[in-house]
């Protein structure tokens, strides 16, 4: 990979964060969830918002040679967040509704299996 690529990457990924960072400072602000703010600034940072406003920049700095980098890493982010909240998630509560989580997904595989036949 040439270090200009290399580059281009890391800008991209910095005005990202950054951008994220501060939605999420101005969601706070306004008493809204953090996450909120983040999508927000992902949302407007595509090409519907920031590509109209000023599509020379956002060619440029989400350029056909950085996006597959980027889709790599947003991936890598997702499974690993992915992974952070699996290992939140409480299995004692679970398994005192084992039977109805049996039951439901049988049934469910029940309708699914009349359905696919019918």
């Amino acid at each position: 990979m040439p270090a200009s690529q290399l580059t281009s990457i890391l800008v991209t990924l910095a005005v990202v964060v950054a951008a994220a960072k501060l939605g999420g400072y101005l969601f706070r602000f306004l008493g809204q969830p953090t996450v909120v703010g983040e999508v927000l600034s992902g949302i407007a940072l595509g090409p519907t918002v920031f590509g109209s406003v000023a599509p020379g920049v956002s060619g440029q700095l989400f350029s056909p040679a950085v996006t597959p980098f980027l889709a790599l890493i947003a991936q890598l982010g997702l499974v690993l967040y992915m992974l952070l909240v699996g290992s939140e998630i409480r299995v004692v509560p679970l398994s005192r509704a084992n039977r109805l989580l049996v039951g439901v997904s049988a049934g469910s595989l029940l309708v699914r299996s009349a359905w696919a036949c019918w």
